[in-house]
């Protein structure tokens, strides 16, 4: 025998509501992975951003107090670190006849590269933004106290004194910008740079 009737008006419900709370799901889903995958990218971009600023300020710091010692250099580098707890100035000569100064400073969570070009005739100043997100910027130095060229101790900047310095500690953290992210875990990063002129 065959059945004819089809389905029934209560089936017919009871299988739209799970085809609903199936897509309802599905939806929930689909918005989760979204948030989370944003989520990855605005960490990954703040990890990013304080790797590229990190390699800057640490190149800089390894030039302090470069001076080519050439006879034909027009430059001479009166102060080439000028230590802060939270900023760093460096200075070294490019090419006999300018003196570069980088100084690098945390104002209202943007890190800033400030750098200064000097010859016998002119000055020029230009200034960027290296990180929006940066939350703490910390230098520590490396001071030589046995003249082996090793870090004994690191000290805050108003302990350098005359002590000789080799090395800088950096400590740079950031978190994400965006209102969304802003409960994401912050990103450190910490680095040495270990200068290659010797100082004070």
């Amino acid at each position: 025998m065959r059945n004819d009737r089809g389905l029934t008006i209560i089936e017919l419900l009871v299988t739209l509501a799970m085809t609903g709370f199936l897509a309802a799901a599905a939806y929930q889903i689909a918005i989760h992975q979204g948030r989370t995958y944003s989520a990855q990218d605005q960490a990954m971009d703040v990890q990013q951003g304080i790797r590229i600023a990190m390699d800057q300020i640490i190149d800089d710091a390894q030039m302090a107090g470069y001076d080519s010692d050439s006879t034909a250099s027009q430059i001479v580098i009166d102060q080439p670190i000028l230590p802060g707890d939270d900023r760093l100035t460096v200075s070294h000569e490019v090419g006999n006849t300018i003196e570069r100064t980088v100084t690098y400073t945390l104002t209202n969570g943007r890190l800033w590269k400030q750098v200064t070009l000097r010859d016998a005739s002119s000055t020029s100043t230009f200034q960027e933004p290296l990180l929006d997100s940066a939350m703490s910027l910390n230098f520590r130095y490396g001071l030589d106290s046995d003249n082996d060229g090793v870090a004994d101790a690191w000290v805050a900047a108003g302990s350098v004194g005359s002590a000789r310095l080799v090395a800088i500690r950096v400590r740079l953290s950031a978190r994400p910008t965006h209102p969304d992210y802003t409960n994401l875990i912050s990103r450190e990063v910490e680095s040495i740079a270990t200068l290659r002129n010797r100082l004070l």
